[in-house]
């Protein structure tokens, strides 16, 4: 078995390959995992989740339901466990403006906690090293930057509530999710999916920050999204 060696880094090497190689044989594929109820939004959910499946896979893992809520806080939310590390649902609003990429980042969370972290205990996004290219990208972006300084301006000093918004917008956890549903909605090209994508990009240059989610722009995002290629090829996802 591969492993660390102090003698020789080829034997770790094997390791990885190794690690790769039993990924490759248990996949599944997200209609697998998720439970999706009936519900108004089945036939949208069902086909996100198909497009999605037709980008990449995912390692098998026990099911996971999706739960309609009624939360006019948040769109959705990914729940887990800790110890044992475990997904617990994922939860989506009736009244989220555009239930298809809201499914989408929720189902990047899941993979952030369950595919792309090799020791399976918390999320891979802010910890794991496979993660350092897209670290560097974000750091570097536009965006990241234009909300950085929004954060951090002395004149006019942003609200607490903004200050905390953004804080939380920044969050690798969070970039991850936004990065991926960008990247499958690039990389699938569903009318869908980029419906409802340029849709929300329409919002939130009207302003409406408490509900539209950040994306990259074009620029941006090309330099981003082989990033993403490459952190799916190594954790043996496509």
């Amino acid at each position: 078995m591969g492993g660390f060696c102090t003698r020789c880094c080829g034997r770790w090497r094997r390791g990885e390959r190794f690690v790769r190689l039993l990924r490759g044989l248990f996949k599944v594929t997200l209609a697998d995992i998720l439970q999706i109820e009936e519900s108004p939004f089945r036939r949208e959910f069902v086909h996100v989740i198909a497009i999605a499946d037709g980008v990449h896979r995912v390692p098998a893992s026990h099911k996971v339901p999706v739960v309609l809520t009624r939360s006019r806080r948040e769109d959705g939310a990914y729940h887990s466990l800790e110890s044992p590390s475990r997904s617990v649902k994922i939860d989506v609003s009736v009244f989220a403006l555009h239930p298809g990429l809201t499914l989408l980042h929720e189902v990047g969370h899941f993979l952030d906690h369950q595919a792309l972290n090799p020791i399976k205990r918390g999320f891979a996004s802010p910890i794991d090293s496979n993660f350092e290219e897209l670290w560097d990208l974000w750091r570097t972006s536009r965006l990241v930057r234009k909300l950085t300084a929004i954060r951090s301006r002395k004149r006019p000093i942003p609200s607490a509530t903004t200050r905390s918004f953004i804080a939380y917008q920044l969050l690798p956890i969070e970039l991850w999710a936004r990065t991926y549903v960008q990247w499958i909605v690039n990389r699938s090209d569903d009318l869908l999916l980029l419906s409802q994508f340029n849709s929300s990009q329409t919002e939130h240059r009207m302003g409406v920050e408490n509900l539209a989610d950040y994306y990259w722009d074009e620029h941006d995002f090309d330099r981003i999204m082989p990033a993403v290629d490459r952190l799916m090829k190594r954790s043996g996802l496509i």
